[in-house]
């Protein structure tokens, strides 16, 4: 994975259910990293953590109370986020003591729920069911996410190789960066895109020498075929390289390198090779 944790928002007015929900998290892994808890007691420090926290943009998903301020404030929050913030990749789990004020299937489908439990249900077990469903939902939506901003950046900037560069250094750069640019802990930020004509990075591999010899190193670690023939995925502990192979179409290989805390999950590893054969056949056609 390209993220060093997950970030979980918990909202709830009962200092209680926090502590002992935060313990219970905070015992958790997904995908072998770690969950960082981040804990608001009211909508409004909920609304003031998503906004102006550096990782407020980075949640992976937030469990909500329904009722705090007023009956339905945390379904207001829900409104708040899918709406105001138009975040509509945050997976919202919602939480109550008290059903009938909370329809289940009204508030599934008005705000996009992810999950909608009881307080007497949340058991760990339970807890863990929830939030393992709902990170892997926010990951495929994030991943798929990072891919077309990639690609889309690129598309827009091929008429120009410099100008080409920019771009794909400018997004390998914002995989780590809050929208206000501040650098998110939660994330990795060296990755780098490689081809004989063509290098883009960021972080430490923002400089072309390092990012090549870490490119030739990646391709003597374990690897295995992907995709058409000649791809393959290299797999080391801190590293991930998708090797894109040269056809007759498009004859210049390509190479994504990117910097990883413990081994992404399959459907992370097809994304970004999806991603890179993609590039691979874009700056052939530039290059042309």
């Amino acid at each position: 994975m390209l993220h060093r944790c997950f970030n979980v928002l918990l909202v709830d007015d009962e200092p209680d259910v926090l502590a002992v929900s935060k313990l219970a998290i905070r015992r958790m892994q997904l995908y072998g990293l770690p969950i960082r808890v981040l804990t608001a007691g009211s909508k409004q420090a909920a609304i003031e953590l998503l906004t102006t926290h550096p990782e407020g943009s980075n949640i992976a998903l937030a469990i909500v109370d329904v009722v705090m301020e007023s009956d339905h404030a945390g379904l207001e929050l829900c409104g708040f986020i899918r709406e105001q913030l138009d975040n509509q990749v945050m997976p919202l789990i919602v939480r109550t003591g008290q059903a009938g004020k909370a329809p289940e299937r009204e508030v599934i489908d008005r705000y996009e729920i992810t999950g909608y439990i009881n307080k007497v249900e949340a058991t760990e077990g339970r807890l863990y069911s929830l939030i393992k469903g709902g990170v892997r939902q926010y990951a495929m939506a994030a991943y798929d996410h990072y891919a077309q901003q990639l690609l889309y950046h690129l598309v827009t900037n091929l008429r120009s190789p410099a100008r080409a560069r920019k771009a794909v250094e400018a997004c390998l750069d914002a995989l780590g960066r809050s929208p206000a640019g501040v650098r998110l802990d939660s994330m990795l930020h060296s990755h780098c895109v490689v081809g004989d004509r063509f290098y883009a990075g960021s972080g430490d591999l923002a400089d072309a020498v390092r990012g090549r010899v870490l490119r030739d190193e990646l391709g003597q670690a374990p690897s295995r075929a992907f995709g058409v023939a000649g791809d393959r995925v290299h797999l080391r502990d801190d590293a991930l390289m998708v090797h894109v192979e040269g056809t007759a179409d498009h004859p210049l290989a390509l190479q994504s390198v990117w910097s990883i805390a413990t081994t992404p999950p399959a459907f992370v590893q097809k994304t970004l090779y999806m991603a890179t054969r993609q590039m691979q056949v874009m700056l052939n056609l530039m290059a042309r």
